[in-house]
């Protein structure tokens, strides 16, 4: 299965930090979260769950507020653009290069969130397990997973709860290139303060300096990850 061209432009220009950084307009004060840049701005609009990213923006990428239930409101992006291979997805997991020491963080920074979360190419986040799972167990997600060289996209995507590890419960019907940050069904997330990898006498994420779905058959290497869902129902 060929992957739509604009879907891979998307990925593309967000690996390649190309278009043009839009520039927020008067910052309104909102709830603030820990380890995240909170503020939004007049071009946020506030929606509740399960849908983040609706279709049928002209732009490329937009600033959206959404509340989980239990949870404090936050900030995410999405592609809204007209084009139907673009529109709806939402960036979760965006390290332009991962070694960075932004990523190098911990278990509970890796719970809640990190990074800065605003509509241009070159901001780097997280958006949180926690919310990662209320999202994917709430409602039927797919996948993109982004790195050099190419793009996977699985049909099915959900994360489990912290007593189970945030481990991938579910990614299947996986199509388009290999690559080598693609999670085991059933591999829990591993931060430098929790191992969980399954390697005797390593630790993965301490190595490579990043949290992330470890497994022992997984070949980490050096490049951007940009990870990306949006619904299927």
């Amino acid at each position: 299965m060929i992957l739509p061209v604009a879907l891979l432009s998307a990925c593309f220009l967000i690996s390649a930090s190309l278009g043009s950084e839009v520039v927020p307009e008067e910052e309104v004060p909102t709830t603030p979260l820990p380890n995240i840049n909170n503020q939004t701005s007049s071009k946020t609009e506030t929606i509740d769950f399960p849908d983040p990213c609706s279709q049928g923006h002209y732009d490329y990428l937009v600033l959206r507020e959404m509340q989980l239930p239990g949870l404090d409101p936050f900030k995410v992006v999405c592609f809204s653009h007209l084009d139907e291979g673009i529109s709806g997805w939402l960036n979760v997991y965006y390290n332009r290069h991962s070694d960075k020491p932004i990523f190098n963080r911990t278990y509970e920074d890796y719970e809640r969130g990190f990074g800065n979360v605003d509509i241009n190419y070159f901001d780097e986040f997280f958006i949180g397990l926690n919310r990662l799972h209320h999202l994917t167990s709430g409602k039927p997600f797919k996948v993109i997973l982004n790195t050099h060289p190419g793009t996977r996209i699985c049909d099915h995507f959900v994360v489990g709860d912290r007593s189970e590890g945030y481990k991938v419960k579910n990614i299947g019907n996986c199509t388009g290139e290999d690559v080598w940050i693609l999670p085991k069904q059933g591999t829990k997330f591993s931060t430098f303060d929790q191992d969980e990898d399954g390697v005797p006498d390593r630790n993965l994420a301490k190595e490579e300096g990043y949290g992330w779905w470890f497994d022992p058959s997984m070949r980490p290497e050096r490049y951007s990850i940009g990870v990306y869902i949006k619904r299927t129902d």
